[in-house]
Formats: structure tokens, sequence, C-alpha cells
């Protein structure tokens, strides 16, 4: 079950088009190969902050992620501010999860338009 799991993760794709309003919108999606129909997991208007973050509560309460023990947010408004919250949110548990949001986060720009072999 896992190796299936992992391999439709392998082939998730984020896909940006543009709104009616010309805001950006994003959708993550998983191509399945034995059927051409795009199947969408996430829907949202990230360029609005306040909603992006109640919908992502939303989908935490629907236990969309599981059991979640540590979430880690970064904001840059005036100041910059980091909250930590979950069960598992002490301080190191935030700043490892922020480095791994990191290095996820450079791991696709490195590997951005590069064929997977």
């Amino acid at each position: 079950m896992l190796a299936g799991w992992a391999a439709e993760l392998a082939d998730a794709r984020r896909y940006r088009v543009s709104a009616d309003n010309g805001a950006a919108c994003y959708w993550t999606a998983v191509v399945k190969p034995t059927t051409p129909k795009l199947v969408t997991l996430t829907e949202s208007n990230y360029r609005q902050a306040a909603p992006t973050l109640r919908a992502i509560a939303d989908e935490i309460e629907a236990g969309k992620y599981g059991a979640v023990g540590c979430v880690a947010v970064a904001i840059l408004g005036d100041t910059m501010e980091v909250f930590g919250a979950g069960i598992d949110s002490d301080a190191p548990s935030v700043a490892l999860l922020l480095h791994a949001a990191f290095l996820r986060l450079s791991r696709s720009v490195e590997e951005h338009g590069r064929e997977e072999s």
C-alpha cells in the first residue's frame, strides 16, 4: 500500500492558472497512469492569506493530514513572526519542520524542468 501511495505522490504536479479576477490559483493534482482524468486534491487562491489558512485549518479538522502533531507558520508582515501549534510544537520541532519545508522547496526549484529517469 505504501508503495502505491509513494508512486502517486511522485506523480503529483502543481498547476498555476489564472482566475477570472486575475488572481493566481494553484491546484495540486495526481495524474493516474491508468486513466487520462486529472484528480484535483487542493484548490486555493494562495494570494489571500487568511482564507487559505482557514481552508488549511478546515482540512486539518477533517482529518486530511492524519494526526497532526506539529504545525509551523511563518508570517512576514510589518515584522516576521513564527508560530507553532500542536502537541509536538516545541521550538526544536517547529524549527525542524520549517527546515524540512525549506529543503522540499529548494529541491523542487533545483529539479524544475528536469525529466525524471
